[in-house]
Protein backbone atom coordinates (compact mmCIF):
# COMPACT_ATOMS: atom_id res chain seq x y z
CA UNK A 1 0.00 0.00 0.00
CA UNK A 2 1.31 3.26 -1.11
CA UNK A 3 0.40 6.26 0.92
CA UNK A 4 1.55 9.72 1.55
CA UNK A 5 4.36 11.02 4.28
CA UNK A 6 1.33 12.74 6.64
CA UNK A 7 -0.61 9.42 6.40
CA UNK A 8 2.47 7.71 7.39
CA UNK A 9 3.47 9.70 10.52
CA UNK A 10 -0.43 9.89 11.69
CA UNK A 11 -0.92 5.88 11.02
CA UNK A 12 2.52 5.31 12.91
CA UNK A 13 2.07 7.07 15.44
CA UNK A 14 4.45 9.83 15.46
CA UNK A 15 5.05 13.22 14.95
CA UNK A 16 6.78 15.01 12.75
CA UNK A 17 9.63 15.66 15.68
CA UNK A 18 10.03 11.80 15.53
CA UNK A 19 9.99 11.04 12.20
CA UNK A 20 12.60 13.58 11.53
CA UNK A 21 14.95 11.95 13.73
CA UNK A 22 14.66 8.74 12.06
CA UNK A 23 15.13 9.95 8.71
CA UNK A 24 17.75 12.73 9.95
CA UNK A 25 16.11 16.15 9.38
CA UNK A 26 14.14 18.64 11.80
CA UNK A 27 10.47 18.70 12.72
CA UNK A 28 10.17 21.59 10.24
CA UNK A 29 11.50 20.05 7.40
CA UNK A 30 8.75 17.84 7.67
CA UNK A 31 6.22 19.96 7.59
CA UNK A 32 7.75 21.56 4.64
CA UNK A 33 7.03 18.06 3.11
CA UNK A 34 4.13 17.57 4.62
CA UNK A 35 2.46 20.64 2.99
CA UNK A 36 4.07 20.24 -0.42
CA UNK A 37 5.90 23.47 -0.05
CA UNK A 38 9.37 21.62 -0.37
CA UNK A 39 10.52 18.11 -1.89
CA UNK A 40 13.20 16.41 -0.35
CA UNK A 41 15.78 15.02 -2.55
CA UNK A 42 16.46 11.80 -4.55
CA UNK A 43 18.98 10.62 -1.63
CA UNK A 44 16.25 11.83 1.37
CA UNK A 45 13.21 9.83 -0.06
CA UNK A 46 15.34 7.12 0.01
CA UNK A 47 15.74 7.17 3.55
CA UNK A 48 12.29 7.96 3.69
CA UNK A 49 11.42 4.48 1.75
CA UNK A 50 13.39 2.97 4.16
CA UNK A 51 12.15 4.42 7.31
CA UNK A 52 8.64 3.67 6.20
CA UNK A 53 9.23 0.15 4.78
CA UNK A 54 8.49 1.10 1.26
CA UNK A 55 5.42 2.83 2.12
CA UNK A 56 6.30 6.59 1.36
CA UNK A 57 8.28 6.46 -1.97
CA UNK A 58 9.03 9.02 -4.99
CA UNK A 59 5.52 8.83 -6.42
CA UNK A 60 3.98 10.24 -3.32
CA UNK A 61 6.43 13.56 -3.70
CA UNK A 62 5.64 14.41 -6.99
CA UNK A 63 2.03 14.88 -8.78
Amino acid sequence: MVMKLSEYIQDAGLGPKAFGKKVGVSRQTIHLWMAGKAMPSVKMIRNIEQATDGKVGFNDFVS
